[in-house]
């Protein structure tokens, strides 16, 4: 098999809020900060988030960021968006900015001296209906409900209640740092246990460009680059020249019409 690698270069698109370039004002009350705050509001750009992406809260930067994303099945290369998933089967995603264009322009909170550099997504897999298709989980999931998400928290990644969403916002659980300058993160999608036709990967995302200072107010999003894209996981495929299967109605006519003419030619 081979690895699946895809690159989407984010055009002028109808754009959500995910984070901001200092991770920690991620999570603030819009309302109460002066130096402004992400209320923990994220967006994919997919139906369930009416379109809404990265765009509606990080404004000026560039548009033309590039992500990439791979998939390992057991631990192999998988080809997940051309052969399509197992029901019940379990992926290893990987999503990865293809560089870092933006210099961080001042100190993170809590490590002033030095430069803060957050680059952070959201994404989620859905259905045809806009419904989510299977569970996304921080670490390797023990069972197929959200309850076998152990951790819903870490290293840098974290999902919601439904295990529908993953978040990287860049803050590891574990040490409770913030992941300054990582560019790419990991988690694991268990596919549906029955097959529900094509999946959509939704992605947006933020190369943070880290804070800077305007009038002597803080700002943490603006001019960070923005990406948003979306990809279609084929339907499960049949097997190919291994497979075999009965005749079907015309082949059992056709196999009664020649055991008649093998008969008649006897007598």
């Amino acid at each position: 098999m081979r690895a699946l690698v895809f690159i989407v270069v984010a055009l002028a698109l109808p754009s959500g809020a995910l984070a901001y370039s200092d991770g920690s004002t991620f999570a603030r009350d819009p309302s109460v900060d002066t130096t402004g705050g992400g209320g923990g509001i994220y967006f994919t750009g997919s139906p369930r988030q009416h379109g809404l992406d990265c765009a509606v809260c990080h404004v000026g930067g560039p548009t033309d960021i590039e992500v990439e994303i791979s998939a390992l099945l057991r631990g192999e290369p998988e080809d997940l968006f051309g052969l399509g998933y197992e029901p019940g089967g379990l992926y290893e995603i990987q999503v990865a900015f293809a560089e870092d264009r933006l210099a961080p322009e001042g100190g993170c909170e809590g490590a002033e001296d030095e430069p803060c550099d957050i680059n952070a997504f959201a994404i989620e897999l859905l259905d045809g209906q806009a419904e989510p298709a299977g569970i996304v989980c921080p670490e390797e999931p023990t069972g197929d409900g959200c309850g076998g998400c152990r951790n819903h928290r870490t290293q840098g990644t974290l999902t919601d209640a439904e295990c529908s969403v993953i978040v990287a916002d860049a803050f590891d659980g574990v040490t409770f740092k913030w992941r300054n300058g990582v560019t790419s993160y990991s988690f694991f999608w268990r596919a549906p246990t029955d097959a529900v036709g094509p999946v959509t990967v939704y992605v947006s995302g933020v190369d943070g460009r880290g804070k800077e200072s305007e009038d002597g107010e803080i700002t943490t999003y603006r001019n960070d680059g923005v990406v948003t894209a979306q990809r279609t996981i084929g339907d499960v495929g049949i097997g190919g020249g291994s497979c075999q299967s009965g005749p079907g109605p015309a082949g059992a006519w056709l196999l009664v019409l020649g055991l008649l003419g093998l008969r008649s030619r006897r007598r």
